[in-house]
């Protein structure tokens, strides 16, 4: 049962890849113009994951080690860090559809001021 927990733990980043990469392309598909790149994707994504990662591995590490006493808190990032690059990644694309879907000032501004009264 344990180990069925840890294989599932250590299985979870790829199983967020696969519906990441399925999520990108719906997305593209839906999107009329501008179509996403998937760069833009892929970079905002990987910059999540590993900020996760980063985070968890530096608060793993003091809580585990301070919680238990031990000298051994550091190894528990190989037990947790693979959860936590999947929500990373599940974030950064969250993330990224935010700031996709984020109107332009600009060109409401531009549109505001056309449509506007002229000063007499």
């Amino acid at each position: 049962m344990a180990q069925t927990a840890v294989t599932l733990m250590a299985l979870s980043p790829v199983a967020a890849a696969i519906g990441l990469l399925a999520y990108f392309l719906v997305e593209r598909s839906r999107t009329v113009e501008p179509k996403p790149t998937f760069w833009g994707f892929l970079s905002t994504v990987a910059f999540w994951a590993v900020g996760a990662l980063v985070f968890t591995g530096i608060v793993v590490s003091v809580a585990v080690s301070a919680f238990y006493d031990s000298a051994n808190g550091p190894f528990a990032i190989f037990v947790y860090g693979p959860p936590a690059l999947a929500i990373g990644g599940i974030v950064g694309a969250l993330m990224w559809r935010k700031e996709m879907v984020k109107p332009n000032r600009t060109v409401e501004r531009d549109a505001r001021k056309s449509t506007a009264r002229t000063s007499l």
